[in-house]
């Protein structure tokens, strides 16, 4: 869906400004005055978001909410909205404030029960994800393989997470930084941590060194990398991505921090 919201999805809204396209993402959310549109993928998951994203207290980053039509409804026509917050993406300049509203968010999270239909969803993502920790079967792939090697059996406390906020977070000078677009996962708290920190490494060129230096004292997180790192993998090939190259830099690091 690359056109804009239609006239009557702003109406709905109460929004009389123009859309704009934003940058970044998929390339399908367009901001109008204070509000952000969208395309909703699941309209059960963006109503969980909005009934439950409101308890969570923030402190140490901004986190928009959901909208909703002046008719009481989340999700027109297939589009949902949510707050417009000022920021920039700054994921290589700022990556160890990234890491520092990972922790404060995911503390915020715990407090949120598990959403319940997280367990139905079908997506690339949702399906790479079981398959990282164990619950599908992987697909075949001489570089899965090293990651497969590595893994070992790792029984953590789950709760809510964000599972991809590497370029989610919006950074600017005056307010603290803002949380967009949350992925739910119901994961280990730490596993948001170590998806962020393959990221970091695999694709925005932040030395591994300097990174290790700041969560190596993580509990399991040489394995939590293994998960994170074939969470993304996986996607990629699920995508019909027949190159994995990108991701050689995580997998040096993996095959390090275990041996």
């Amino acid at each position: 869906m690359n056109e804009p919201p239609p006239y009557q999805v702003l109406c709905a809204f109460g929004v009389e400004d123009r859309p704009q396209r934003l940058r970044g993402g998929t390339g399908n959310s367009w901001r109008a005055g204070k509000s952000v549109f969208k395309p909703c993928h699941s309209a059960v998951e963006w109503r969980w978001l909005a009934v439950h994203l409101p308890r969570v207290v923030t402190g140490g980053f901004r986190l928009p909410l959901p909208l909703m039509s002046t008719d009481g409804r989340w999700v027109v026509d297939g589009w949902c909205a949510q707050q417009w917050v000022e920021g920039r993406h700054r994921e290589a300049e700022q990556w160890p404030d990234l890491l520092a509203v990972d922790a404060h968010l995911h503390d915020a999270l715990s407090a949120l029960p598990e959403p319940k239909h997280l367990a139905l969803r079908e997506d690339r993502w949702s399906r790479a994800d079981r398959m990282a920790w164990g619950e599908r079967t992987l697909p075949d792939s001489p570089q899965l393989q090293v990651l497969l090697d590595l893994r070992r059996p790792l029984d953590l406390p789950a709760q809510l997470i964000h599972g991809d906020l590497t370029g989610n977070v919006l950074f600017t000078a005056q307010k603290p930084p803002a949380v967009i677009d949350v992925s739910p996962y119901w994961r280990p708290m730490n596993y948001a941590t170590a998806i962020l920190v393959a990221d970091l490494v695999c694709w925005h060129g932040v030395d591994p060194d300097a990174v290790i230096k700041r969560v190596g004292q993580v509990a399991h997180f040489p394995q939590l990398l293994v998960r994170a790192l074939l969470f993304r993998m996986v996607t990629d090939l699920l995508a019909g991505s027949t190159c994995l190259k990108g991701h050689a830099p995580g997998l040096a690091l993996a095959a390090r921090l275990h041996a």
